[in-house]
């Protein structure tokens, strides 16, 4: 095949290979528990839908240190899709101890970097598995991904036909041509050039652009300067040496009218309570293995999307897969034993990051990641994998039931991969209605990731005592609630 079929692996997707160790595969694993599917009509879903992204078709090939996505040769489905049966007893543990070892174990780096296992019994259902490298998409595309591959009702034609597959190919691949394009021309823009650009003429053209132009650079090396001075995480019980082999758990759905009941009545976010829970659940992990968990210092490391998704453009950008965000340090309050205190902490926190660069900042150094020299790469690694102790990833999913191949969706859960020497990963993902908490973590780290989880959801039904409390002894409030 000549070469002319080849693409460049943009620096920020390239990053994620180079990210790749023995301790941290960089892979994102999700799955979807199901209502009984055949494993011939589920090979077939993935044949007709998932494989219209063209990237699932495609290998990242390094050449001098320069990746390249390549068309797959031999491609077959018969390896990437496969069905199992997980021993006895086949309940929520064994599955939690298969899907560990499926974390634990690295794609095929000679063949397209995804997979799917169809377990098919689960107690009375099956579960599809699915991991993705890092490098093919983020969360919020993968989102998208499921969102294509399922469908709203149980009687739609899960399998549409050749030729239209074939037209709905050639239109994605049309559009991945022009976004990725303009993607590849942003990022020439950012690397250290000095090139007479469109913008440069700008700037010399127009005094009070050049001076928001310098403003911003300023603020952004005030900002890169900030961090690299902040405080390493001092939770040494999560900063141990990392092993090979992971453990996941997760929660049972919440209701999402809940975590709402809850942050009305503290005027806060959604997104407050479910860090102020995470921070609440840490704190009663860690009080018995840190000396003095009144002066902890932990952070998390939260994925920030940056495509405009409230336009057309930036929707479409969902679909061509790659990855598209930035990240921020969040600092989590395990350090206050007070709920309430914690919850306003929290909030005031992430009041201060909503006008950061950070995310800016995070995805211009995974995409220097992706191109400069190897020890320049352990470099920037270094000088920022030591300010965090985790890894929290929120997606939203759909708000109401999923149906693969006509099979009802039940339970939805995804996990996020970790970088460098961190071995905690925290996601939380709303679907159908629910909020569900997921860990995976080194088994150097914490032995049962149950005990995490338990201590989370602990917190939050803490949040809604008070609430209850609330709601009883003010009337105001009982009257906004009716």
């Amino acid at each position: 095949m000549s070469d002319t079929s080849f693409e460049p692996v943009n620096g920020v997707d390239a990053a994620w290979l180079r990210l790749d160790r023995p301790t941290n595969n960089m892979v994102i694993t999700a799955m979807a528990v199901v209502e009984p599917i055949k494993f011939s009509k589920f090979k077939e879903l993935v044949r007709t839908r998932f494989l219209t992204f063209s990237r699932f078709l495609k290998v990242p090939r390094s050449h001098s240190g320069v990746y390249l996505w390549e068309p797959a040769q031999h491609f077959s489905l018969d390896y990437h899709v496969r069905r199992v049966a997980l021993p006895e007893p086949a309940d929520k543990k064994t599955l939690q101890e298969f899907i560990g070892e499926q974390m634990s174990t690295p794609l095929d780096p000679t063949k397209p970097m995804w997979q799917f296992v169809l377990v098919e019994n689960y107690q009375g259902q099956h579960v599809a598995v699915m991991r993705v490298h890092h490098s093919y998409a983020d969360g919020l595309s993968l989102a998208a991904v499921f969102g294509s591959i399922s469908d709203q009702t149980p009687n739609i034609d899960p399998f549409p036909g050749q030729e239209s597959v074939k037209g709905t190919q050639q239109a994605r691949q049309a559009l991945s041509f022009g976004i990725e394009s303009l993607a590849r021309a942003v990022e020439k823009c950012t690397r250290l050039s000095y090139r007479l650009t469109e913008e440069g003429r700008q700037m010399l053209q127009n005094s009070e652009y050049a001076m928001d132009t310098i403003r911003s650079g300023l603020n952004g090396a005030a900002e890169l300067a900030k961090l690299a001075a902040l405080p390493s995480d001092n939770a040494r019980s999560l900063r141990r040496s990392l092993g090979v082999m992971k453990s996941c758990s997760w929660s049972e759905a919440i209701p999402l009218t809940d975590f709402k009941q809850v942050a009305q009545s503290f005027g806060c976010t959604i997104n407050d309570v479910l860090l102020a829970c995470v921070s609440g659940g840490l704190r009663q992990l860690l009080v018995e293995r840190e000396d003095d968990v009144d002066e902890l210092r932990v952070h998390a490391t939260l994925p920030v999307n940056l495509r405009p998704l409230e336009t057309r453009a930036g929707r479409v950008q969902l679909h061509e897969l790659g990855n598209q965000f930035g990240t921020v340090f969040v600092p989590l309050a395990a350090q206050i034993g007070n709920p309430v205190e914690r919850l306003y902490k929290v909030k005031h926190d992430m009041m201060a990051l909503k006008e950061s660069m950070q995310p800016t900042l995070s995805h211009t150094l995974l995409a220097a990641i992706g191109l400069v020299p190897q020890g320049v790469q352990e470099s920037l690694l270094e000088l920022f994998s030591n300010k965090t102790s985790m890894v929290l990833s929120n997606v939203p999913a759909a708000r109401r039931a999923r149906y693969l191949a006509g099979s009802q969706v039940k339970e939805l859960m995804f996990w996020v991969p970790q970088a460098g020497d961190i071995g905690l990963g925290l996601s939380l993902l709303s679907y159908n209605g629910g909020v569900q908490i997921g860990i995976n973590v080194d088994r150097e780290l914490i032995d049962e990731p149950e005990d995490l989880i338990n201590a989370i959801v602990a917190s939050f039904e803490e949040y809604k005592s008070l609430t209850s409390m609330a709601a009883s002894t003010n009337p105001k409030y009982r009257k906004r609630r009716s």
